[in-house]
C-alpha cells in the first residue's frame, strides 16, 4: 500500500492535480468494485457457517484488492470535497496538525533509535515494561516475576 501511495503521489492523484471528473470516475469505480466485493466476501463466509477454508477463500484472499478499491474511492471523494472548497475552514487547521504529526514521528524515531539500538544506549530487551511490573492481565506476569517492586503494593487478582 505504501508503494501504491507513493506512485499515486508522484502521478498527482494525492496532490489534487487531477480533474474533478477523474476523481469522480475513480470514486465510482472504487466503490462500484469494492462495496459489492465486500458484500460477497461477507455473504459467502456467513453462508458457509464461518468454515475456516471458506473464510480464508472469501475473506483473506480478496481482502487487499477490496481494500485498495475502497481506499482509492475514499481518497478520491475526499479530494473532490477539498477541491470544491467544502473544507476550507478545516484544511488550514489540519495542515498544522499534519506538520506536528510528522515532526513527532521523526523525533520519536530518532530518540528510539538512539535509546534502543546498539550504536546508542543499547537498551533494547533490557528494560521491563509497566505491564510486566504491574502484573499484566490477571496477574499472570506478576506471578512469574515475584521480585517486582510492585508485587509488594499490588494484590493478586483472582480469576
Amino acid at each position: 500500500m505504501m508503494l501504491i501511495g507513493m506512485g499515486l503521489f508522484r502521478a498527482g492523484f494525492l496532490t489534487g492535480k487531477l480533474s474533478l471528473r477523474t476523481y469522480g470516475i475513480i470514486a465510482l469505480l472504487g466503490y462500484g468494485i469494492g462495496v459489492p466485493l465486500g458484500i460477497v466476501m461477507v455473504r459467502e463466509t456467513m453462508r458457509s457457517g464461518f468454515d475456516v477454508l471458506t473464510a480464508y477463500k472469501w475473506l483473506y484472499l480478496p481482502f487487499d484488492p477490496q481494500r485498495l478499491c475502497i481506499a482509492l474511492a475514499n481518497a478520491a471523494l475526499l479530494l473532490i470535497l477539498i477541491k470544491v472548497g467544502a473544507f476550507l475552514w478545516l484544511t488550514k487547521r489540519l495542515a498544522a496538525v499534519g506538520q506536528t504529526a510528522l515532526s513527532n514521528y521523526i523525533g520519536t524515531s530518532i530518540l528510539c533509535c538512539l535509546f534502543f539500538n546498539g550504536y546508542g544506549f543499547g537498551f533494547f530487551g533490557r528494560l521491563q515494561t509497566l505491564a510486566t511490573d504491574a502484573g499484566g492481565p490477571r496477574g499472570l506476569v506478576r506471578e512469574s516475576h515475584p521480585q517486582s517492586h510492585l508485587a509488594k503494593i499490588l494484590p493478586l487478582r483472582s480469576s
